[in-house]
């Protein structure tokens, strides 16, 4: 477990170091970006969908086993949920039009406008923010996940991924329907058609990707051959980085393709994310990756902050060389930004948390006898 643990956190920070990047350069190198690296980031994002359904399936599992009721352990999940998400999401929300103004619109939408502002700050499913849109789609991934877990635990691992392809499917023609009518059917009020109802153009891909890893988390426990080589991974690797390259450009190789090759892209994203789990991958220099993936969190809600303050500091009036070194320069002390905003928001998350945590059954408190 403490592998699959170090490997997740590795991809996650791999991640997050291309999404940062990306912001990055879309606004400081916009030729580079635009030549080379469009769409990638939002694209990426796929792997901490996959990669948080799969650590939250053992997190409801220890929660399910130690609650005295299915009802209890689905409250005590949302609740840790919750208490985790919102302080730093609320704070990163009032601290966006300390550094940077977004269009008039946007910013009534979110500060100004009653109940819409309200239905953003509560991260609302399918209320686009466009800063922070992953806020809103992780916590319907949450929501559900307890609603999942109880299919796993009842259907067992093969249904399961029986049930989650099928939903695949289902996305799939949904999606297809929605698109090529350039979603003029979707009229639901404060809906938008954006990329937290249509994840990558894909409808509720978010879920999809989720209950995926959530289904592959048993997995990861049995002995795959197929996919316990390292010949497999890099298979795998390949295909998901050739597909990330297919999609980035909609109408690539022909009408729409992007939207029929995106299922094959969810699979070989999954399938990719099992194999390095199950291959105890790890990219070197260890630690930072690691370190990066424990934090995604805070560096994805604060990064945008931190390009508007070098922005405000006239670093676009700035050559590319300097650029370069002033942003690798900041990077440090930034990420020390964001520890210390995590450790200040622990305590009272912790406090709160303790309130609601399900008590053990008294045969569970005796210490183990180890053979």
């Amino acid at each position: 477990m403490q592998d699959s643990r170090r490997t997740t956190s590795q991809i996650k920070g791999l991640a997050i170091v291309v999404v940062v990047f990306a912001h990055f350069s879309s606004l400081y190198a916009m030729d580079f970006y635009s030549r080379w690296f469009t769409e990638y980031a939002s694209a990426i994002v796929a792997f901490f969908f996959v990669l948080s359904g799969y650590g939250i399936f053992f997190s409801l599992e220890r929660g399910f086993e130690q609650a005295p009721s299915a009802w209890r352990a689905s409250f005590s999940f949302a609740y840790r949920r919750l208490v985790r998400i919102y302080p730093l999401y609320w704070l990163a929300l009032v601290t966006i039009p300390l550094f940077y103004m977004p269009d008039q619109a946007h910013y009534d939408a979110m500060y100004h406008s009653g109940f819409r502002s309200v239905l953003i700050w509560m991260g609302f499913p399918l209320i686009r923010n466009d800063e922070l849109w992953f806020i809103t789609a992780i916590l319907q991934c949450y929501w559900v996940a307890p609603l999942i877990y109880v299919m796993m635990r009842r259907l067992g691992t093969m249904k399961s991924l029986v049930m989650v392809a099928a939903g695949l499917a289902g996305a799939f023609l949904v999606s297809a329907f929605f698109y090529l009518q350039e979603y003029s059917l979707l009229h639901l009020p404060y809906v938008e058609p954006s990329t937290v109802v249509f994840y990558r153009n894909f409808f509720l891909g978010n879920i999809v990707l989720f209950s995926t890893g959530m289904a592959i988390a048993p997995l990861s426990r049995r002995r795959t051959p197929l996919l316990a080589n390292r010949p497999a991974l890099a298979l795998l690797a390949g295909a998901t980085l050739l597909l990330l390259y297919s999609i980035r450009v909609p109408d690539k190789f022909f009408q729409h393709s992007e939207l029929y090759l995106m299922p094959f892209l969810y699979i070989a994203l999954v399938l990719f994310c099992l194999a390095a789990i199950v291959n105890r991958l790890s990219v070197p220099p260890f630690r930072a990756w690691k370190f990066l993936g424990d934090h995604s969190y805070t560096v994805y809600l604060f990064h945008y902050q931190l390009i508007w303050l070098l922005w405000n500091l006239g670093l676009s009036e700035m050559s590319l060389p300097w650029r370069v070194t002033i942003v690798l320069a900041v990077m440090p002390p930034f990420l020390l930004l964001c520890l210390g905003i995590e450790k200040g928001a622990a305590y009272p998350r912790k406090r709160l948390e303790r309130l609601f945590r399900p008590r053990r059954p008294i045969e569970a408190e005796a210490p183990a006898i180890e053979a």
